[in-house]
């Protein structure tokens, strides 16, 4: 999840866990996640908290963070950046991409 999880206040934060059917979610910090700590973490409601994750899945690399970066690991060996935070209202590049809610709704027509 690439952060503001808590933007409708903390006590919704578990509320909202409680309703998905994800045995691991790992959060990145959003500006609205500051009732979100560690200790989220360690009760296991999330399986991991930071502010920048790096993924790889077979031959595909991941950076993803909240915000955009213009620059990250290995950009320029085709490393690609997931973000949100901007509602759907920033120029990509081949290599990264807004994973909003607004962004899907501008890209697909509908919140998916």
């Amino acid at each position: 999840h690439n952060g503001d999880w808590s933007f409708a206040g903390a006590d919704n934060i578990i509320n909202f866990r409680q309703r998905l059917h994800c045995k691991n979610i790992i959060l990145m910090q959003g500006n609205h996640d500051l009732h979100i700590n560690q200790s989220f973490v360690d009760r296991g409601y999330f399986k991991q908290y930071s502010q920048i994750g790096y993924f790889k899945f077979g031959d595909v690399e991941l950076v993803t963070c909240h915000f955009p970066l213009s620059q990250w690991y290995h950009k320029s060996k085709g490393v690609y950046h997931a973000f949100g935070h901007v509602h759907g209202c920033w120029e990509q590049d081949d290599w990264s991409l807004d994973v909003g809610v607004d962004n899907a709704l501008k890209l697909l027509g509908e919140y998916r």
